[in-house]
C-alpha cells in the first residue's frame, strides 16, 4: 500500500476523533503505520502464545495419556473391589488402580 494510502486513512481516523494535526504530522504516522504494516507479516510466522493455549496443550496431553490407558483387570474398570458372595458387601479401593478403573 502506498503513503497516500495511508497518509488518506490516518487523516480519515483523525478527522472522525477530532483529532488535529498538521499536513507533516499526518504524513510522518502514516509513514510509521506503514512500515509497522509492512513489517507485521515478519512477525506473524512466529507462534504467539495466546491464553489459554498452554492450558490446552496440557488436556490434550493429558487426554492422550487417558486414551492410553487400558482397562484394569483387577476391578474391570469400577475402581473398587469387593467381595459381592459376603452379605454386607465390603468394597474397596482397587490396590492395583487405586480406584481410577484404568491403568
Amino acid at each position: 500500500m502506498t503513503s497516500t494510502y495511508w497518509t488518506e486513512a490516518i487523516s480519515e481516523i483523525f478527522e472522525e476523533h477530532g483529532v488535529t494535526a498538521t499536513a507533516e504530522q499526518m504524513a510522518k504516522v502514516a509513514s510509521d503505520v506503514e512500515l509497522l504494516s509492512s513489517t507485521a507479516g515478519e512477525y506473524s510466522s512466529e507462534s504467539v502464545i495466546r491464553p489459554g493455549d498452554e492450558e490446552v496443550t496440557k488436556l490434550r496431553t493429558e487426554l492422550t495419556l487417558e486414551k492410553q490407558k487400558v482397562v484394569c483387570k483387577e476391578c474391570r474398570g469400577h475402581g473398587f473391589i469387593g467381595d459381592s458372595s459376603d452379605p454386607t458387601r465390603y468394597e474397596s479401593e482397587c490396590f492395583v488402580c487405586k480406584g481410577a478403573g484404568r491403568i
